[in-house]
């Protein structure tokens, strides 16, 4: 079964401009449905569709594809968007694409998820459906609804046999949340109504079902996002001072991490690789940097026990290092380590700013960078462009050589998987480790 992703998004809005680009969190709004239909690996075309060639490169760069733009005539306000996805879909008829299904998602929607696409076909599959719309429970009962008169008159405003009944007592009702709708092409291209037959609602949680439309929605759905992860700190604080001695000329690498484990951010880096004794003031000791810096010793020196690899000014003037996100984080409690790649993915300004920052260490890209944590090839991998993508430091090594080429990442870069002791040492994997070797020469 062939499966076509449509994400409408036409230029300019009168509601909220230019509402599908406009930055949530630091990313466009559009860019968060196309990486849940990327994630959710269901999709054999995930299709946007603009009349922008603005919204047509944003659409692009995030992975989604652009083959033709949009009509002027369906470009208007009063467009249906159910004729803009049958135009759709017989223009990729013209180019040869031909569909068994197609989703309609919208932009707006920006909290859905990855499983809740892939939930919504296993539901179509179980049901044998033609259409799956998803729908959440309405904030309140339609129950106590009614329209007013001109006189504002409350007379027969509600109906008797609901007057003194509980809220909680009331049947439950459901509204259509805008999110996901997934119909068979053949019976999309014979009817007008998509409910009429055989049609089944996907349920989600209200908080995912966030329907952006005015400046509230979009603030509130922002709010949202920050709550998935409570104990970071917001957006703005000042990037961690890097371990850079300021020699440009004898870097060979750059370090990158993901673990702000102590509070003072000029010590955080400084006592793993300062030349100076650290005084056994465990406060100041970074255990992740510190066993990082043990299987770099492999690297450079490949005897982990040599005492005088600590004090070797050489390998310390050879090293960039840096935390891509600058906020903190409890990174070893289960949580945040497993959500740590979606709140870089959030929040891109994180990735902007950093590559600012190496570029002025490193403006031609020789440099190869160091991923010290699993989270990190999640966050920074164009999966799109990765065959079986994987973000286990140990599948990159035996599957990979251990490498991510610079076209297949966000940081345009050499990328180069080194997890930390004792879940990888590198002691174990030689011949990893002489093509690290190989590659810093280069």
């Amino acid at each position: 079964m062939r499966n076509l992703a449509i994400i409408p998004a036409r230029s300019g809005s009168k509601g909220l401009k230019d509402k599908n680009i406009k930055l949530l969190n630091g990313k466009p709004l559009l860019a968060y449905t196309i990486e849940v239909a990327l994630e959710s690996d269901i999709f054999d075309e995930i299709f946007v569709s603009t009349d922008s060639d603005v919204y047509a490169k944003i659409a692009q760069d995030y992975g989604a594809n652009v083959p033709f733009l949009r009509s002027k005539e369906l470009s208007t306000d009063t467009a249906s968007s159910w004729n803009v996805v049958r135009d759709a879909v017989l223009s990729f008829r013209k180019i040869g694409g031909e569909f068994d299904t197609i989703a309609l998602l919208q932009p707006t929607s920006p909290l859905r998820e990855n499983k809740d696409i892939i939930n919504a076909y296993h539901l179509m599959k179980m049901k044998n459906a033609n259409t799956i719309v998803s729908v959440c429970e309405v904030d309140h009962s339609p129950l106590w609804s009614n329209i007013l008169p001109e006189d504002k008159s409350l007379d027969n405003f509600l109906k008797e046999e609901f007057l003194n009944t509980n809220r909680q007592n009331l049947p439950t009702f459901y509204r259509v949340n805008g999110a996901i709708y997934i119909v068979k092409v053949d019976y999309l291209m014979k009817v007008e109504n998509i409910y009429k037959e055989n049609s089944y609602a996907y349920v989600m949680d209200k908080k995912r079902s966030v329907d952006i439309d005015d400046e509230f929605d979009f603030n509130y759905a922002k709010e949202i996002l920050v709550e998935k992860f409570p104990k970071l700190r917001r957006i703005g604080e000042k990037r961690p001072n890097a371990f850079y001695n300021g020699k440009k000329e004898q870097l060979k690498t750059i370090i990158m991490g993901c673990d702000p484990s102590t509070e003072d951010n000029s010590l955080k880096f400084d006592t793993v690789f300062n030349l100076r004794e650290d005084n056994g003031d465990v406060n100041f000791m970074n255990p992740y940097f510190n066993n990082i810096y043990k299987n770099l010793q492999y690297i450079f020196t490949e005897n982990s026990g040599n005492k005088e690899f600590f004090q070797d000014e050489k390998f310390a003037n050879q090293i960039y290092v840096q935390n891509l996100c600058k906020d903190y984080l409890e990174h070893e409690t289960g949580y945040y380590k497993d959500n740590w790649a979606k709140w870089i993915n959030y929040n891109t300004v994180y990735i902007e700013e950093f590559i600012q920052e190496l570029n002025l260490v490193d403006p031609l890209h020789k440099l190869p960078v160091f991923l010290t944590a699993e989270e990190l090839i999640n966050a920074l991998v164009l999966k799109e462009r990765v065959h079986h993508y994987s973000c286990k430091i140990l599948d990159y090594y035996q599957n990979r050589c251990g490498l991510i080429r610079s076209e297949d990442n966000k940081l345009g870069r050499i990328l180069i998987p080194l997890g930390k002791l004792p879940s990888f040492n590198l002691a174990e994997f030689p011949q990893y480790c002489s093509i690290i070797k190989s590659t810093l020469k280069e």
